[in-house]
């Protein structure tokens, strides 16, 4: 939504009479033309993206492999990274080629901005299906709300205790006293 904002901008503003030497050539052989309006803007669009697949691809990957059995969690991963590398890869290619007629060489010409729309349309869209889709899942809700299974890996901040020698107060955990090699040599020095 914001580049699509940022879009309106850029054609509501000047077109400088200077070729751009980074632009496509026209039929007639000069480069489009300019906006008075600096390339530095599209930083923010790009950073946001980057925040997001910062911020989401390490959940996607812990989710599928908390939610996979044992003896599938190497093929959900690499199912896993194809869909985050590939996958989107493919969807773009098609949607590119699917809108190029609002995507001309000189974008003063064109329609970005419902190209935005139409990526943020299939974005709702991908939302709702996984949404219904997760809810459809088997034992779609764990302990604590968490997908079914998220809680069979334990994180390094549960193990951070039993790997000190601490006692676990992991809930089921018992009194079993976690040994330790310096533990074990004072108790057999005594």
């Amino acid at each position: 939504a914001i580049a699509a904002l940022l879009e309106y901008f850029r054609k509501q503003g000047a077109v400088l009479p200077i070729g751009s030497k980074c632009a496509p050539l026209l039929p007639d052989g000069q480069h489009v033309e300019m906006s008075d309006f600096s390339a530095f803007w599209m930083s923010v669009p790009y950073a946001m993206i980057g925040i997001g697949e910062v911020l989401v691809n390490p959940v996607l990957q812990h989710v599928a492999y908390a939610g996979a059995d044992p003896s599938m969690r190497s093929l959900m991963q690499a199912f896993n990274l194809f869909a985050m590398g590939g996958l989107p890869n493919a969807v773009s290619a098609a949607m590119t080629q699917a809108t190029a007629s609002f995507v001309p060489n000189d974008l003063n010409q064109g329609n970005l901005p419902l190209v935005y729309l139409i990526n943020i349309v299939f974005g709702v869209l991908g939302c709702l299906v996984y949404m219904r889709l997760s809810s459809l899942r088997k034992g779609a809700q764990g302990p604590h709300g968490t997908p079914g299974g998220i809680n069979d890996v334990e994180s390094p901040v549960v193990q951070l205790p039993a790997l000190l020698g601490e006692r676990s107060e992991k809930p089921g955990a018992g009194d079993t006293k976690v040994h330790t090699q310096a533990g074990d040599e004072a108790m057999l020095q005594a």
